[in-house]
């Protein structure tokens, strides 16, 4: 399907949907949520957003026992490395004991994913087996050629929302080889990708690593946890109870393997005591430990990692340290 930009956000707009869209600001991108007062400034198709969609699925603090009523939202713009995030969550939190929160937020939530334009210095999901545009998981997905948008269901909630936009919105005819416009497009973001990585060795997503820890392959780290909070596949959470007088409330939190009170267990005991065994403890659980239990790596090759770290720490230079070659 084929439409003007503007249609399609004016059709967002008139669900009735908590709208999430990327806006830029000093030279990164938000997500933030759409109204008529800013959509002019929406900005679809940059490198991915500084914070993962991770946020509005699987928020960092929630009171479980007092959980309001959720909405129905749509996340617009979504680049492919958050949206097989989103895949891996679906397998880690809605497999064989499924977290109901987690599951209920994924049912009201429509994602539409989009072709990225541009890329960052950091971005290196071709060195995990993915595509600079929606592959998978998204509901709609869409690619821009010369002003337009072309629109593609993914999933029936994506198909009923192209026929309810159809109904009252301006939808033009298919341009002749507009397909084959897309993939040079494509190609050409692809190709910028691969130069951008070219020091690095392509690896498969679906392989399982076997890793060698190393105590040097800490680097500079300063155990602050930042690589697990911006990684859009980090699940890790702690419970606790807060009692206020007359109020009791049970308190999910993330949580970070980085952190030395992670491991730490009743009476003191610590089996990842030692910083570079926290360390080496999150490359083992992005490349090996999930590839044997989900069948996929933990890593989208987002780059956020690389981009928060405060000892410029690349996990494209310390997983190749840590691998032993077959």
């Amino acid at each position: 399907m084929l439409c003007y930009p503007e249609e399609l956000i004016s059709y967002l707009l008139s669900t009735g949907k908590t709208v999430y869209a990327p806006f830029k600001h000093s030279g990164e991108y938000y997500f933030e949520i759409l109204t008529e007062d800013n959509k002019q400034e929406l900005f679809l198709g940059g490198f991915r957003p500084a914070d993962p969609i991770k946020l509005l699925l699987f928020p960092a603090r929630v009171e479980l026992l007092d959980i309001p009523k959720l909405p129905e939202i749509i996340i617009l713009g979504v680049n492919n490395c958050d949206l097989q995030a989103v895949g891996f969550l679906d397998k880690a939190l809605l497999g064989e004991f499924p977290d109901p929160y987690y599951a209920e937020i994924r049912n009201k939530t429509l994602l539409i994913g989009i072709d990225c334009k541009e890329v960052k210095g950091s971005c290196h999901c071709i060195l995990q087996g993915y595509e600079p545009y929606p592959e998978s998981i998204y509901d709609l997905s869409i690619s821009e050629v010369g002003g337009m948008f072309v629109l593609k269901s993914g999933s029936e909630k994506g198909e009923k929302l192209l026929e309810d936009f159809s109904k009252g919105h301006r939808i033009l005819e298919d341009i002749p080889d507009i397909d084959r416009v897309i993939e040079k497009n494509r190609e050409l973001v692809k190709r910028e990708l691969e130069q951008l990585n070219s020091g690095w060795s392509i690896s498969s997503h679906t392989e399982e690593r076997k890793l060698e820890p190393l105590k040097e392959a800490v680097d500079s780290c300063i155990e602050c946890g930042g690589c697990n909070f911006v990684c859009p596949t980090c699940y890790c959470f702690m419970l606790n109870d807060e009692s206020r007088k007359s109020h009791f409330s049970k308190v999910r939190s993330w949580d970070a393997c980085q952190l030395k009170g992670y491991a730490r267990v009743a009476g003191g005991g610590n089996p990842r005591a030692e910083l570079y065994e926290r360390f080496n403890h999150r490359y083992a659980c992005k490349f090996t430990y999930t590839v044997r239990q989900f069948g996929i790596s933990a890593c989208t090759g987002c780059g956020r990692c690389i981009e928060v770290c405060p000892a410029s720490i690349d996990i494209r230079a310390t997983a190749r340290k840590l691998t032993i070659k077959k």
